[in-house]
């Protein structure tokens, strides 16, 4: 397998999954979804929306990782982001 290019080198579209995640992280991808998933599948007022609420914490953090410019800025960053998502995933959802 290839190595993973640096942030400053796009991957091609031959690099990278169907999902867009390049191929050399596939299975780092998965295996932190599914961690996600089950983490918030464990809290009551998540897990019934849990799958739902991962993958949008996971996909929209891409946007950070891709703009970050330390890994202490990643951090901050991303504890921001989860936080807030995840306070209002806690909300009751309107009757549909």
């Amino acid at each position: 397998m290839a190595a993973c290019r640096s942030k400053k080198k796009s991957a091609s579209a031959a690099d990278r999954s169907s999902n867009g995640v390049p191929l050399c992280f596939e299975a780092q991808f998965w295996q932190a979804a599914d961690a996600l998933r089950v983490s918030l599948a464990s809290e009551p007022a998540l897990a019934t929306r849990a799958p739902e609420t991962a993958r949008a914490l996971f996909y929209g953090a891409h946007g950070i990782a891709e703009h970050a410019a330390s890994a202490a800025g990643f951090d901050t960053e991303i504890d921001a982001f989860v936080r807030i998502h995840l306070r209002g995933a806690r909300l009751p959802q309107p009757p549909a």
